[in-house]
């Protein structure tokens, strides 16, 4: 992912504090390693799908003599600058094909319902 190495962010007694520290920086379990003398957890950026340039990367190192002393090492920061494009229709859209349905519109009678309640939306169409 990216060239920068690791670095320590904390070193906690038990894999509570360790969820702990994991849940304030946002991330979710990516990958699980067992190494010859630990495990190894890795976590990217929970929201890693919406924005694709979001790199932090959390590694959590179990060491198997040890278990009192859990490492975790960080790279990279998030970033949420760019999202990635969506096709879901926007919200208002959604609840309003949501109303439509219940009445048992059908597909046709729904887009035409949608272009003369917003004529400048994009009516997605079907592949």
């Amino acid at each position: 992912m990216s060239s920068k190495e690791y670095q320590i962010l904390k070193i906690v007694k038990t894999l509570d504090e360790a969820d702990v520290i994991l849940k304030e920086h946002n991330v979710s379990k990516y990958r699980m390693s067992d190494l010859s003398s630990s495990t190894k957890y890795s976590y990217l950026c929970s929201n890693y799908r919406k924005y694709p340039l979001c790199k932090i990367e959390i590694q959590v190192y179990v060491d198997n003599n040890h278990l009192t002393e859990i490492k975790l090492m960080y790279k990279n920061v998030h970033c949420h600058e760019q999202r990635n494009t969506t096709t879901r229709a926007p919200s208002p859209v959604r609840e309003l094909v949501s109303n439509y349905v219940q009445c048992n519109l059908t597909e046709v009678q729904i887009k035409n319902l949608l272009f003369v309640n917003d004529p400048t939306a994009s009516m997605p169409t079907n592949q």
